[in-house]
């Protein structure tokens, strides 16, 4: 089985090491430069590096065409690269995304006017491209929420009390000058409605088309108005059971929606003031923050194996752990920067047949 790997940065690491141990043939596509530098590990020796600016696409064509390796599998490890994905497995013919969806995987906007088309609950939502649109939307209410269209881990992503505080985020958004993976944030930014609830993923995979939703992991915020994830933990008893179906129905719909099915899902849910579940993000590719090892550690579920395995066409099969662990990262961080999560500074998992024992470990170290 040849598998070819687009940037396995940060979690999308993990299909690298699991390709090898299922002995597949791996191959990485990369730039291999800049923040897109790949690690140095012993393992990924094994592998075939293919060094290419992934943010041109014709160039990797161009590269994919010249070599004429027949591929059976063709993934991203990161988020910015699951467009590229979908163009990769449409272009070379195997498993992938729906090429329909290729304008929504990384485009907040277009999700959410995806969703209201499909008449799938949704917060209000509206865009502005400068100061003038903050003035004159008649759309956007008190208090609020502004983030990138198409950017990750959090970057950005900004509640707003009044008019004076969304323009200051807005500038800082316009006027930044790091790019995550050489991308830029753009001008035009998303501005939706503020839910102040607690926050919850949704983390699961397709195995023969069939859908499996194996975790609902809390989500461990810093203070507002900033919303850089300090911790998760999985599972995590504060839910009701009828809280639980409805947010495992509601995402159900919105996959429903999409036609997906194979490989995996990270979602991000807050409830609205009805306490019903709303969308806050939704990504095809392995969740980060250590999510995938926090699953394993929980369920024995892994996460990058089940996805490699969905776009290959086989089912993923696994022994569950018969008796509930809890999983829980706690990240450290600058406590001068709680806005911008490449402040952190290392974190700790911590693992118990005891829910408190966790999240009383995950407390001492933000204290």
């Amino acid at each position: 089985m040849k598998v070819l790997i687009l940037e396995p940065i940060g979690s999308g690491a993990a299909l690298v090491n699991s390709a090898l141990e299922l002995g597949w043939d791996c191959y990485i596509l990369s730039y291999n430069k800049s923040d897109r530098r790949l690690p140095n590990e012993d393992a990924w020796k094994k592998c075939t590096i293919l060094e290419v600016d992934t943010n041109k696409t014709d160039a990797v064509f161009n590269l994919l065409d010249n070599l004429n390796i027949a591929f059976d599998v063709i993934v991203s490890g990161n988020e910015y690269y699951v467009p590229l994905s979908i163009l990769l497995a449409d272009k070379y013919k195997v498993i992938g995304l729906p090429y329909d969806m290729l304008p929504i995987v990384h485009d907040k906007l277009k999700m959410r006017e995806f969703l209201t088309n499909k008449n799938i609950r949704n917060p209000w939502f509206t865009t502005v491209s400068n100061v003038s649109d903050i003035k004159l939307n008649k759309q956007i209410h008190y208090p609020c929420i502004i983030k990138p269209k198409a950017a990750a881990g959090s970057y950005h992503v900004n509640k707003a009390n009044n008019e004076q505080e969304l323009i200051m985020y807005y500038n800082l958004i316009k006027n930044e000058t790091h790019k995550e993976l050489d991308h830029e944030l753009g001008s035009e930014v998303l501005v939706e409605e503020y839910l102040e609830r607690p926050e919850y993923s949704v983390e699961g995979y397709y195995s023969y088309q069939e859908l499996h939703i194996v975790s609902i992991t809390k989500k461990f915020l810093s203070d507002e108005p900033y919303f850089v994830e300090i911790g998760h933990m999985t599972p995590f008893s504060d839910l009701s059971e009828r809280r639980v179906d409805e947010i495992k129905s509601y995402v159900k719909d919105i996959l429903l929606a999409t036609n997906v099915s194979c490989g995996v899902f990270h979602c991000e849910i807050r409830f609205n003031k009805d306490l019903l579940p709303v969308l806050v993000e939704i990504a095809f590719r392995l969740p980060g923050d250590k999510i995938v090892d926090l699953i394993k550690l929980s369920s024995n579920i892994d996460l990058s194996k089940a996805m490699l395995l969905s776009y290959a066409g086989l089912p993923y099969v696994t022994e569950e752990f018969k008796n509930k662990m809890f999983a829980g990262v706690a990240f450290y961080h600058d406590k001068t920067n709680l806005q911008d999560y490449r402040h952190r500074k290392g974190y700790e998992i911590i693992v118990d047949n005891d829910e408190d024992k966790v999240l009383n470990k995950m407390k001492k170290i933000w204290e």
